[in-house]
């Protein structure tokens, strides 16, 4: 009768050195899996220079002012549009977001990691408040504002938008751009 010898390889233990000089080590062949191929992400792009959307990551919900360009209008999420109250860009030399639908009003921290954001005349930027209005836009895309630094945008309940400690997950990042 013929015999058949299986060898098991544990990767802790070391091959045994009375080993046969005939024997074949176990070829590596590909296997395939059933499942489904998995869906890719858009590149990552943070938000910049450009006047675009503002998505955040994790609700593909866009960065939107809720009603009439005002000092103090909230600034919410809303599905992505083509409205130009979605629009928004990155001006670095003054470190503001400033609207694209009213280059006159940016994003706005009310001074205040409670509060939620709004909106604010640009120039503004340049007075006693200023840094209500300045924020970071990490490559990672998170956005920071400069008077909670160690805080991040992130959606709030009832599409408001909130500053929350970092916690370097999706729900704090945001991309330039529909997805």
């Amino acid at each position: 009768p013929r015999v058949t010898v299986t060898a098991t390889v544990s990767p802790s233990h070391s091959p045994s050195a009375s080993a046969s000089a005939t024997s074949r080590s176990p070829s590596a062949s590909p296997t395939r899996s059933s499942a489904p191929p998995k869906k890719t992400a858009p590149p990552f792009r943070p938000p910049g220079g450009s006047s675009a959307q503002v998505v955040n990551v994790s609700t593909a919900r866009c960065l939107d002012v809720s009603g009439d360009f005002a000092e103090g209008t909230d600034v919410v999420t809303a599905p992505c549009t083509s409205a130009a109250s979605q629009r928004w860009r990155v001006d670095t030399g003054r470190g503001v977001l400033q609207s694209a639908a009213d280059p006159d009003f940016c994003l706005d921290s009310r001074g205040d990691v409670d509060k939620g954001l709004g909106i604010w005349s640009c120039d503004s930027v340049a007075g006693r408040n200023g840094d209500n209005l300045r924020f970071t836009v990490d490559p990672d895309g998170v956005i920071r504002p400069a008077i909670a630094i160690a805080t991040g945008m992130t959606p709030g309940g009832g599409y408001g938008v909130t500053l929350e400690p970092l916690t370097g997950g999706a729900e704090q990042r945001w991309r330039a751009g529909a997805s």
